[in-house]
This record gives structure tokens, sequence and C-alpha cells, in this order.
């Protein structure tokens, strides 16, 4: 992969995780309400945004690793 396509698969996964707060906060407010299976959806919704969350530290860590990898190949990696 490449440091490029890792960048688009992080910002993809940020917004993935936007979406998936967006429905846990739906679902509380459905939960608050009182609305009939509302607490199974926000459960449902909470599990989806840890996976989604989980999804985002994998694509970040293989956008440092590919950046990583490329710096080091130029000559351009730095310790600081």
């Amino acid at each position: 992969a490449t440091v490029r396509g890792n960048r688009l698969a992080v910002a993809a996964k940020a917004a993935e995780v936007r979406n998936h707060e967006a429905r846990v906060a739906e679902a509380e407010k459905r939960v608050a309400a009182g609305v009939a299976g509302a607490q199974a959806e926000l459960t449902v919704a909470r599990l989806d945004l840890f996976k989604a969350r989980g999804d985002l530290l994998q694509a970040v860590t293989d956008y440092l690793t590919s950046d990583a990898k490329l710096r080091q190949a130029t000559g351009t990696l730095v310790r600081e």
C-alpha cells in the first residue's frame, strides 16, 4: 500500500467513525425517549462504533508505518 492510499484510508475510516458516533447519539435519544427496542439498537450501535474506532487505529498505524518506510527508503527519516 502506498502512503497516499493509506492517507485516504485514514480519512475514510475517520468518516465512518463520525457516522457511527451519530448513530450512537441517535440511539441514545431513542432510549431516553423510551422507544421499544432502542436499548438493543444502542448496544449494536456502540459495538459498531468500537469496531470502527479499531479500524481507524489500524488505518493510522498502516499510514504511519508506510510513511516511515518511505522516509527510510529516501534517506529522510530523522531521529528526534
